[in-house]
């Protein structure tokens, strides 16, 4: 009776988190649906803050942000394009995100603080003292930047702008991350909860995909058409590795889900390209693994072998060799495109393998390698980077940078880069080494225990590429404070591994 009681919930919440995706599909056709929706979103928070259910604020915060459309480039292909939902509204623009978020965070820190210094859920802590830590001294070295007028930063317009993207960006991550653990250390009930809407959440996205195909949207990436779905849906196909964990095993439905994802994907492509092939590598790699660890499949070899070595890639083969929606007029598919770059990219034992990559990916790594030069010539900064705003010169020749593909065009005029690609240059230019030793750290932790629960592993991936990002891909910051609180969560008979 609970069991069903449960699925009857998920069912629920799901057909209200698809409604809610539906008028976001439509309102990047229409701008007045987009702002309707968005009050009436601010309208229902602000109704539960004065009831003080801070438990289903939380929650719907997160739910609202991953349903909405926050990226004009990758709706129209043209980044001047206006959209409005939860995420950005007229007037008041982005700046009610970080009110909302941290209106209830004072009542939960007087509600917590016992709990805080209890010691239980070290590793959950343990975390998130970490990224307190690294945002104090990001703080340090922003005023740090300011007083040497670092890169010459004082001298032009653009700082300021790009300060406060940082701020914002990274106060809401760090907000999603504080309120999330103060919750699951008050209330213990409250991990069901929020499992139970995250799961929904990729449901929705799952269910969303085809419906989205069929009523005729399409995205945009590289002037080419993609899927049109809000940007966490990129964590949909990870579905497939939940019936192989032992909390959902018997939910095998999970995996047609799935597949309709994946294959609406492989129809339209995700506008986040080469990740998402990365990603499903990572999915059909632990799907591998859980049979080799099975001990009742381990004695069915054949099964094994057929299953994660031949089946899964020659559906892959197949449907890429298949006529895609996006090849047309004779030209290589965006999915051929990003499919060979993620296996270049992989495939670091080839000779000559950073000469012979492809642009996108050089340029994540020439990136890297200018932090480290900008370093050298700047060590004060190296142990904990240059905070929020912190930002690098150009040092290299492999690559020109002046690439509106990459940078906007003011990064590019003034020389001075503020706003790199992946959670690593991210974390290496505004947080130095302590930065870097921390989400490594932190990395080890999660990928030591990914067979632990489903949520390790969206949160290890959220948090390898996307740290502090994208607004609408924080169901991945989620699920990685579910994750490591579940880790030391009671009736978790596993070993956990620190």
């Amino acid at each position: 009776m609970e069991t069903k009681q449960i699925e009857r919930s998920v069912i629920y919440k799901t057909i209200v988190i698809t409604i809610l995706l539906l008028l976001s599909l439509y309102s990047t056709r229409y701008i007045l649906i987009g702002i309707c929706v968005g009050l009436l979103e601010i309208a229902i928070l602000y109704i539960l803050f004065l009831k003080k259910d801070l438990k289903n604020y939380i929650i719907l915060y997160i739910v609202f942000l991953v349903t909405s459309f926050e990226v004009p480039l990758f709706v129209s292909g043209d980044s001047n394009t206006i959209i409005y939902s939860f995420i950005r509204l007229p007037v008041i623009k982005t700046y009610h995100l970080i009110v909302l978020l941290y209106m209830p965070t004072i009542l939960l820190l007087i509600k917590g603080f016992n709990k805080l210094k209890t010691k239980d859920h070290k590793i959950l802590k343990r975390f998130v003292l970490c990224i307190l830590t690294v945002y104090f001294f990001s703080v340090i070295s922003m005023f740090l930047s300011l007083i040497l007028n670092d890169n010459g930063i004082l001298n032009t317009s653009i700082f300021w702008e790009f300060l406060t993207g940082d701020i914002f960006r990274h106060s809401i991550a760090l907000g999603i991350i504080v309120n999330l653990t103060l919750l699951l250390l008050i209330d213990s009930s409250f991990s069901k909860y929020l499992e139970k809407w995250l799961l929904s959440i990729l449901v929705s996205l799952c269910l969303l995909a085809p419906i989205s195909i069929l009523l005729g949207f399409n995205g945009n990436y590289g002037n080419r058409d993609a899927i049109l779905l809000p940007l966490g849906s990129f964590f949909g196909i990870m579905l497939l590795t939940f019936p192989f964990y032992q909390k959902y095993k018997r939910k095998k439905i999970l995996i047609l889900l799935g597949f309709i994802i994946l294959l609406s994907m492989l129809y339209l492509p995700s506008p986040l390209g080469g990740k998402w092939w990365l990603l499903l590598f990572l999915v059909f790699l632990i799907i591998g693994m859980s049979f080799y660890r099975s001990s009742k499949y381990r004695k069915k070899f054949i099964i094994n072998v057929l299953v994660t070595i031949i089946l899964v890639p020659l559906l892959v083969i197949m449907v890429l060799m298949a006529p895609m929606k996006d090849n047309t007029f004779g030209e290589e598919s965006l999915h051929q495109l990003k499919f060979e770059q993620a296996i270049q990219t992989i495939s670091v034992w080839e000779e000559g393998w950073f000469l012979t990559l492809p642009q996108s990916p050089k340029f994540r790594i020439d990136e890297f390698i200018n932090v480290w030069l900008e370093y050298k010539e700047k060590p004060q900064y190296f142990l904990f980077g240059k905070g929020l705003g912190g930002s690098t010169q150009h040092h290299t020749n492999f690559l020109n940078w002046a690439n509106k593909d990459a940078f906007t065009e003011e990064q590019i005029q003034a020389n001075i880069y503020f706003d790199l690609h992946e959670t690593v240059n991210v974390f290496f230019l505004k947080f130095g080494l302590f930065g870097l030793i921390i989400l490594f750290s932190t990395l080890y932790v999660c990928f030591r225990n990914i067979f632990n629960n489903p949520w390790l592993l969206i949160g290890a991936v959220w948090l390898l590429f996307y740290y502090g990002i994208y607004y609408s891909m924080l169901l991945g910051a989620s699920s990685l404070i579910l994750g490591l609180y579940q880790l030391n969560e009671k009736g978790n008979s596993q070993t956990i591994k620190e």
